[in-house]
């Protein structure tokens, strides 16, 4: 029998995270529904800069929320990504997986 890898459930509304900016609202998964290439992307980071990584993990700068984010400064910046990380349950150098085992 070949298993099925089920669909995310990133879509579900209590898996994203929801904010706004100017009034703008967006929204984003969780971080245990990123795909692994933004995960990845996260690792590469120590030879990168952090807030290019920590940019795109949210938005290519070509799109509406790339664009959004670009406008905020360094402060509101880092408050948004922390929200992001609590409301995920994540911490800075712990996954979920390595918090759960």
């Amino acid at each position: 029998m070949v298993y099925t890898v089920p669909e995310s459930k990133k879509s579900l509304k209590q898996n994203r995270f929801e904010f706004s900016i100017d009034g703008a609202r967006f929204e984003l998964p969780k971080f245990k529904f990123l795909p692994i290439e933004k995960i990845e992307a996260l690792d590469a980071s120590e030879t990168s800069g952090q807030f290019s990584t920590m940019l795109a993990l949210f938005g290519q700068p070509d799109t509406a929320i790339g664009k959004a984010l670009r406008t905020l400064d360094i402060e509101q910046f880092t408050d948004l990504f922390s929200a992001w990380q609590k409301d995920s349950g994540v911490t800075v150098g712990e996954s979920e997986a390595s918090a759960n085992s």
